[in-house]
């Protein structure tokens, strides 16, 4: 590929994409891009790094929690969840259900979950009593 011209790798690229289009159109069915000028949140987040399992409609996924607010948490996972899809995340020994409300591609194989905490019924849910919400606050014990 190196001395390749950017028209030959444009095009292959496009070829590429194109049969895997049925892929394409799918995970964008999946995936939300959402353009944001301005603030939509009533709490501050707080910055965690801490592994986690997330459940989904039977299945099981390690995702890592990158922040967490009382109302919400963003999580790193493999793969991409659609819109309004009810989860499951373990913290602290706890279950936390939610709803996934945003879904971004960061890079190949990462895709950030913002999840809303508490069920379809119950929305939202509070996440103060949780341990990783306090600690990362800097509230103690």
């Amino acid at each position: 590929m190196a001395g390749q011209p950017i028209e030959s790798l444009a095009r292959e690229y496009e070829l590429a994409i194109a049969r895997r289009g049925d892929w394409v159109n799918n995970l964008n069915m999946m995936v939300r891009v959402v353009e944001r000028t301005q603030e939509r949140r009533t709490e501050p987040r707080y910055r965690v790094n801490e592994f986690s399992v997330l459940k989904s409609t039977g299945n099981k996924a390690a995702v890592r929690v990158i922040d967490i607010s009382a109302l919400g948490i963003r999580v790193a996972a493999a793969a991409p969840l659609p819109i309004n899809t009810p989860v499951e995340v373990q913290l602290d020994g706890a279950t936390v259900p939610g709803l996934v409300k945003n879904c971004c591609c960061m890079r190949v194989a990462e895709f950030q979950l913002g999840i809303l905490a508490g069920t379809a019924q119950i929305l939202p849910t509070r996440l103060d009593h949780l341990g990783i919400l306090r600690r990362a606050k800097g509230e103690t014990a």
